[in-house]
């Protein structure tokens, strides 16, 4: 029942060692550096960052070091938690909970290669990094890039702190220094760094540019950025995809700023370096860019583990229009308060605030328009004098709040606009009722599909017997597990045979295996032995926090040996069936009456 490749390691690695790391790893502390937790009773809840939602339903008990999501069902301990929230395999996760702990653990050959290469390409990044630094500070040919970054107001401390640098225009510049110190070629192209000639050899991928380092949230810069100083194509490049740099999940200027971003419980994205350098150099820390690309899920699910709140402020160009319209969308997906910060036509956040200063920009942030007044701008000036495309546009965005009250003041905004600045109150009146008559005509529609849906859903899952069944196995499992001796609780009739699904099935198995039923086990060490089925039955199970009745019990305990009699009759339907087509089978027989004892049950019921 356990996978096998987790469990293969599990059984490389002892269980002690496994245990340690995962006790001297605080899950609330490991949990807290991905999301937002509010401390709620005996736990902490917070937006779970594996579904999206809009109310919380993830809990973290620092008690029984666990945590389990109620909307999406996601849970077990900090190891598990890791592997999901960074997608990283059993050896890797546990790797990196033994790092912080201060921990070493033997590593199998594929995972020391892959540690090998990352640090080899880390470490091929930090020298390039440096060359450039020192190029830009302390080199003639710097010269023009210290003054591009001067006249944005990026200066020494700026640079030091953020490690920018500067990429002459040669052709083999860094391809020579890591050649001299002894460093693989090969790891240079890998790194993203080098290119290959087609006649051999390798020369310079950044060159004539200004160098933006790209850190991961450990520190390490994983990639570049450059700037092309004079009108080369194109204007922005970006290291390729490498074992250690994927563009698509990584956030600049978010290492500097997660922590200020946490206590602020809110983020402001933008779209280039020089908006965050900007932004950080006045004291606006928190506030990060994607990497010259439209915002990625991932990219979200990056920001969301320290805040829900976010302010987009993106060019007001078509182009990026274009990226907050999609950037909302993805916030909203994950179930964000997102609103948009409107600099003005042709102004960028590194212009705004050198021009206007940190309160300027402040008060622009403050007075930051909701999503529905964004969207409602974007279609006007997309459909200008269209009203019913407008319209059109807007009826899903007006559908999405759930809010009555909110909802009644953006379609009052929308008749208010789409009536035209000469109409009187009549007008917008007869265009407000409109607009609340095709919503209505839109929101039936939808709901009719939802309705079924919904009904669909619970004729398939809810109200199944396999459904009705399984919560019985958990029930009956919780009863023996939150009882010390639970032979005086648990139905005596009850037997392995009463279980099937494979998990409930093996930990009944283990908490009788020494003939008698007592809850007395170690649960994670029973997770680690069981595998990740396992581990999230149990999890289940110990989250709950409602207690559990004696009627409950006896009522899980029915269920069960109702489904038992009905699989055993129908055996023996069939079995009589055969024997009467036969001949060979009277009312006397011991099946006829095994038979008739169980519909005697079944209709008794």
């Amino acid at each position: 029942m356990n996978d096998r490749g987790v469990n293969s390691v599990r059984e490389r690695l002892s269980r002690e060692l496994i245990e340690e790391i995962r006790r001297r790893n605080d899950i609330v502390d490991i949990i807290s550096g991905y999301v937002s937790l509010k401390k709620s009773g005996k736990t902490y809840k917070a937006l779970c960052p594996f579904h999206s939602e809009r109310d919380a339903s993830f809990n973290v008990n620092r008690e029984k070091q666990l945590f389990k999501c109620f909307g999406c069902g996601e849970g077990g301990n900090v190891i598990t938690f890791v592997m999901k929230a960074d997608n990283l395999p059993f050896t890797e996760a546990l790797e990196k909970l033994a790092r912080r702990a201060g921990i070493t653990i033997e590593r199998t050959p594929e995972a020391r290669q892959r540690e090998t290469e990352r640090k080899r390409l880390l470490n091929i990044n930090e020298l390039a990094c440096r060359y450039y630094q020192r190029l830009l500070v302390m080199d003639d040919c710097g010269k023009a890039a210290r003054e591009y970054l001067e006249g944005r107001e990026l200066g020494p401390e700026m640079i030091k702190e953020y490690r920018l640098g500067y990429a002459a225009p040669e052709w083999r510049g860094l391809a020579a220094l890591i050649e001299d110190r002894g460093l693989s070629a090969q790891d240079g192209i890998k790194a993203g760094l080098l290119l290959p000639r087609n006649g051999g050899g390798v020369y310079d991928r950044f060159r004539g540019r200004v160098i933006f380092p790209i850190f991961n949230l450990d520190g390490d810069i994983v990639g570049f950025g450059g700037r092309a100083m004079g009108e080369e194509q194109p204007k922005y490049l970006n290291t390729t995809e490498t074992p250690v740099f994927t563009k698509g999940r990584l956030l600049y200027g978010l290492y500097q700023g997660r922590s200020e971003i946490s206590r602020l419980d809110e983020a402001v994205v933008v779209e280039g370096y020089t908006d965050v350098l900007s932004c950080h150099r006045v004291g606006i820390r928190n506030v990060t860019a994607s990497l010259g690309t439209a915002l990625t899920a991932e990219q979200v699910r990056l920001i969301t583990r320290y805040t829900h709140n976010i302010k987009l402020c993106y060019d007001a160009d078509s182009a990026g229009m274009t990226a907050a319209l999609r950037g909302l969308d993805l916030f909203e997906a994950e179930g964000c308060n997102v609103t948009v910060v409107d600099l003005g036509n042709g102004v960028d956040p590194d212009d705004f605030v050198r021009s206007g200063g940190a309160e300027a920009f402040r008060e622009k942030m403050a007075s930051a328009r909701s999503v529905i007044d964004y969207k409602m701008s974007m279609a006007l000036s997309r459909h200008s004098g269209d009203r019913t495309a407008v319209l059109r546009e807007m009826l899903p965005a007006l559908a999405g709040i759930g809010d009555a009250p909110r909802r009644s003041t953006a379609i009052s905004a929308l008749a208010t606009v789409l009536a035209g600045k000469q109409a009187g109150q009549a007008q917008i009146l007869t265009m407000e009722q409109m607009i609340h008559q095709e919503l209505g005509e839109s929101m039936r529609r939808r709901g009719v599909r939802r309705a079924g849906n919904e009904y669909i859903a619970r004729t398939v899952t809810a109200g199944t017997d396999e459904n009705r069944y399984l919560m019985a196995e958990k029930g009956l499992l919780r009863a023996i597990l939150g009882t010390p001796d639970s032979s005086g609780v648990y139905p005596e009739e009850i037997g392995l045979e009463h279980f099937e699904d494979d998990a409930c099935r093996w930990v009944f198995a283990k908490l009788t295996g020494a003939g008698g039923i007592s809850g007395e086990c170690d649960l994670h060490q029973l997770s680690l032995e069981g595998g990740p089925e396992v581990e999230a039955l149990l999890t289940d199970i110990q989250m709950r926090e409602d207690s559990i009745t004696e009627q409950a019990i006896r009522d899980y305990a029915d269920r069960l040996m109702e489904r038992t009699a009905k699989k055993r009759l129908q055996e023996l339907e069939a079995e009589i069936n055969e024997g009467l087509e036969r001949g060979t089978i009277s009312a006397s027989d011991e099946c006829y009456k095994e038979y008739r004892r169980l519909i005697s049950y079944l209709h008794g019921r």
